[in-house]
């Protein structure tokens, strides 16, 4: 009776033996996925905490101007760029400070540069998104949706920054998804990467800033695109 009442509510059933075999249960349970006392302590209780341990939101690291600068300043010597690298590093420091006025000034200064300044800034930008910091790699992610090579030229396409949804952190995926505004209409695959994220981060009883920004950025993205593209 327990078991037709749980497969009429539609709920998950997982026998917890101990003494017996799954062999020796009734019929309909030796199809499920049983566990016995001993596999609940040594297996799926440790499994269960680094389940919950994968949930917890990190905040991303805020290096300081002085080291963002001389990472600017190595990978652009690492991929050869043309400009002032002093200049190209100080602006690329801004560009990725923790302080929200900073970076708008240095997009705003990168958008009004030359061609080849800011095509050396975004390629220095391409090669960060592969850094391991999770901000560095959001703020790069950024940079390359909003600033373009030229009024008609990208530095990334939008497969791209689609690649960065799927990024382990929740603050890059945040980044891709406010960054993938400015590409309308969406490919059917990227949409689809963007409604998947609402469904798994949308009812979260336990959010935070991160979450709240990725919900945002993804809803808000998907609304734009539907609006521009007459959907």
């Amino acid at each position: 009776m327990e078991i037709g009442g749980a497969w009429i509510g539609g709920l998950k059933i997982y026998p917890l033996i101990n003494g017996v075999s799954p062999t020796d249960l009734p019929g309909p349970l030796r199809q499920l996925s049983c566990c016995t006392v001993p596999e609940l302590k040594s297996k799926l209780l440790p499994a269960l905490e680094k389940l919950e341990a994968s949930f917890t939101i990190s905040e991303p690291t805020v290096r300081s101007q002085s080291e963002l600068r001389a990472l600017a300043s190595s990978v652009c010597v690492e991929i050869t760029i043309t400009s002032s690298v002093n200049a190209l590093s100080d602006v690329i420091a801004d560009a990725l400070s923790g302080e929200r006025s900073t970076r708008r000034l240095a997009h705003t200064a990168i958008q009004g540069s030359s061609w080849q300044f800011r095509l050396d800034f975004l390629a220095v930008m391409k090669r960060l998104t592969g850094d391991a910091d999770d901000r560095i790699r959001g703020e790069a992610y950024y940079c390359l949706g909003y600033i373009h090579i030229s009024p008609t030229e990208r530095a990334c396409s939008e497969e791209f920054l689609a690649q960065g949804l799927e990024d382990e952190s929740i603050f890059v995926r945040a980044c891709c998804a406010n960054a993938l505004s400015q590409f309308t209409p969406l490919l059917e695959s990227t949409l689809a990467k963007l409604q998947e994220t609402l469904s798994l981060y949308a009812y979260r009883t336990q959010t935070s800033e991160q979450v709240t920004q990725l919900v945002y950025y993804s809803s808000n993205t998907i609304r734009q695109n539907l609006i521009g593209s007459d959907r």
